[in-house]
């Protein structure tokens, strides 16, 4: 397993969650000006040997999962790239969209509802449970605190600022919480997700005898118009045209194709 620790993927600064929004500076980064991404369409349209190969499906890119204190494979506190094996500890990225699902397994770990954009079933295996997520028993949290037994997930596709490549980061729980002052950081901004750059990163959380660890957002920083029109481009042609998150929504037909660190916490 390679582990790394990247150099030049943090831009210096404090974290947007403890400076007001409009006390930010809101300018582009100071550091030397990236390669220029590539869109897809951009890029030579066979390399050689691959002049005869036709995806089967839409190309998915590799998942960066989490290392909880439970999770085996990945040291704790760490993301892996599930293509390249590289460990790194946190990760400077341009998320391009974020879209919800959901997915009720029952005691035995298999699906029994799910849904592609968290709002309505996609498909059920028993008939209807319910016309909307909203009004759905098993979306809601118990009066003493339990959990609710369908799993809420917000699926973003990312773009590594260093490789220019596409990452899915797949967020629940927890990290919920972090994720959403994100994300309505940018809205505040009234600008478009791929402007704004940001550094991912995992925070350890101890409480009532658990260890876990939560996802941390930091340096929000609005790129100027040249760079986000590379991403813009990417954004064009992996979401608008290419149907990517479609494909990444489309929830697990069973519990056991969930790798642990999805299952902690909560």
């Amino acid at each position: 397993m390679l582990h790394v620790e990247r150099e030049g993927a943090l831009v210096q600064g404090g974290t947007a969650t403890k400076t007001p929004l409009e006390e930010q500076e809101l300018t582009a980064p100071v550091q030397q000006q990236p390669s220029r991404a590539v869109a897809p369409s951009e890029a030579p349209h066979r390399r050689r040997g691959m002049e005869a190969y036709e995806p089967r499906g839409i190309v998915m890119p590799p998942r960066l999962r989490i290392g909880q204190p439970m999770t085996s494979g990945i040291t704790e506190g760490m993301f892996l790239n599930e293509n390249t094996g590289e460990e790194i500890k946190e990760i400077r990225v341009v998320f391009l969209t974020q879209r919800p699902s959901r997915v009720l397994f029952d005691d035995d770990g298999n699906w029994l509802c799910r849904s592609n954009d968290g709002h309505f079933p996609s498909a059920t295996t028993d008939g209807e449970i319910a016309p909307n997520c909203a009004v759905c028993p098993y979306s809601k949290w118990g009066e003493d605190g339990t959990p609710p037994k369908c799993k809420e997930y917000w699926n973003f596709l990312a773009i590594d600022t260093q490789t220019k490549k596409p990452l899915m980061l797949q967020v629940h729980g927890v990290s919920m919480r972090p994720a959403d002052a994100f994300m309505q950081n940018v809205m505040l901004w009234d600008v478009d997700l791929f402007r704004v750059a940001v550094t991912v990163s995992l925070e350890l959380q101890e409480k009532k005898n658990r260890r876990y660890y939560q996802l941390r957002f930091t340096d929000l920083n609005m790129m100027d118009e040249e760079e986000a029109a590379d991403y813009e481009a990417l954004y064009t042609e992996l979401v608008e045209r290419g149907g990517l998150m479609s494909a990444m929504t489309t929830a697990p037909t069973s519990s056991k194709d969930i790798p642990v660190d999805e299952e902690v916490p909560f």
